[in-house]
């Protein structure tokens, strides 16, 4: 605990809105940092009445805890966000979501790095509601990678495993208020890239983030039961050595593979840049499993439309059933995928013993009408299913059963679907898709006052996303 007139060593901003339930355990995580002299800024945009209750307790039970109430800005709080930064204490700013967790090293380490740089990040660890995690390869050091950045061809860098330092930021110059969309983070990002500032990447594993976009359906209280576990487990000794050994790695290396290719990379320059990265990961310690860089290996050939091995290919094919960073599954693209390269029973024989998570069962039900055997058993047994999964699991799944279906010209079958949906679907921009599809059937099924609905609430949540 700092004296009040010593200087933080660190100020951690939590930019929040609405999220009281996961709010205490993201700033419970930075009160365990392994360096003591922390400052904590909850930067609240525009805050609901619990979280500002939330916040005030926070603020009024730790020292460190300061609440900055402002009303509610622009495009996800942008100016707020540099609010915050400007009047943090501490020379090195941080960031976290307010349902993120950090590490207990994490400010230890990225705190050590800006003694010699202006920037630094660590590799994104996507946790997802299933328990699995994806690991990203990045280096941040990469000028190809930054000029991709400045092209918003990729981004690999997530503000909860970000650091830099606040002159640097305060030099630059309306960071966070240049944003001009809801995508903030890449517009500082941005601005930091452009400025060729020296920014360094560790591949180390110090942050968890549990992204809100997939879990927009999830209860208030299963978020938090979510965060409460993994904060437990984040304190065991050999932690982050246990991640890196466990994770996958494909996921986000399928993006940074795809978005080389669409800059004009080849396979050959795609393979030997994730080879550099795969490199200096190991100058931090971290020794890739095999399976691990098979999948690597699998990536690059997917990519590029070259058969990967087949037992690397099948690892990957159920991995990638999986959403990570949104809710919407990505099953039936997947299938699609692997379908240029692989039978359709090698597919299915992958995914049978995969397990019967919900992004496994509609895989194989897309898999199934491309066969044309989605008979009267398998579409009960779609409802069984969809009546047992977890409840935010539902709305996203029926989106892709209803899909399926529409594309077989089952249009009344995929209309039921979507009206067992109307009471799950969330209120959010992510159900823009939703409202889209039942707008179509209704149409072609010549609903109209139904049409009109969906359209109405289309256009209105669409506007939400400007």
């Amino acid at each position: 605990m700092r004296s009040k007139d010593e200087e933080p060593y660190a100020s951690v901003i939590i930019p929040t809105h609405d999220r009281h339930a996961t709010l205490p355990l993201a700033v419970e995580s930075v009160l365990r940092q392994s360096v003591d002299n922390i400052e904590v800024i909850i930067a609240g945009d525009g805050c609901t009445p619990s979280v500002r209750e939330v916040a005030q307790g926070l603020a009024g039970q730790h020292r460190c805890v300061r609440f900055l109430d402002l009303p509610k800005a622009p495009f996800r709080g942008a100016a707020n966000r540099d609010i915050a930064v400007r009047a943090a204490l501490a020379p090195r700013i941080f960031y976290s979501d307010d349902d993120d967790l950090l590490l207990p090293h994490h400010v230890e380490v990225l705190g050590r790095e800006l003694d010699d740089c202006e920037v630094i990040d660590t590799p994104a660890v996507s946790v997802l509601p299933e328990g699995r995690i994806e690991i990203g390869l990045h280096d941040s050091s990469n000028p190809l990678l930054k000029r991709m950045l400045l092209a918003e061809l990729y981004k690999g860098v997530f503000d909860t495993h970000f650091a830099h330092r606040k002159r640097s930021y305060v030099d630059l110059r309306g960071t966070w208020i240049g944003a001009t969309d809801h995508r903030v983070v890449l517009h500082m990002l941005k601005t930091f890239a452009a400025a060729d500032v020296v920014w360094k990447t560790r591949h180390r594993v110090t942050a968890l983030s549990f992204h809100g976009a997939r879990r927009v359906a999830m209860d208030p209280s299963r978020r938090a039961a979510e965060l409460r576990k993994w904060l437990r487990d984040i304190a065991a000794p050999g932690f982050e050595d246990a991640i890196r050994r466990s994770a996958g790695l494909g996921f986000h290396a399928l993006r940074l593979a795809e978005s080389l290719r669409k800059d004009g990379r080849t396979r050959s320059e795609v393979a030997t840049l994730i080879e550099a990265t795969v490199r200096a990961a190991s100058g931090d310690g971290w020794t890739l499993e095999e399976w691990q860089a098979e999948a690597l290996r699998a990536v690059v050939d997917l990519v590029f439309d070259r058969v990967p091995d087949e037992v690397a290919a099948a690892r990957l094919l159920v991995d990638l059933c999986f959403p990570v960073l949104g809710p919407a599954y990505p099953a039936d693209g997947t299938v699609s995928r692997f379908a240029k390269l692989f039978p359709l029973d090698k597919l299915m024989s992958a995914l049978e013993t995969a397990g019967d998570d919900p992004a496994l069962i509609l895989a194989r039900f897309h898999i199934w009408r491309r066969l044309g055997q989605v008979d009267s058993g398998r579409r009960a047994r779609l409802l069984d299913d969809f009546a047992q999964m977890p409840v935010d699991a539902r709305p996203e799944f029926g989106i892709s059963v209803a899909s399926g279906l529409k594309a077989m010209g089952d249009l009344h079958g995929a209309w039921d679907w979507t009206s067992k949906l109307l009471d799950l679907v969330p209120e959010s921009r992510h159900a823009v898709g939703f409202w889209k599809l039942r707008r179509s059937l209704a149409e072609r099924l010549g609903f109209e006052p139904e049409r009109m609905h969906a359209d109405r609430q289309a256009t209105r949540l669409a506007a939400s996303m400007v």
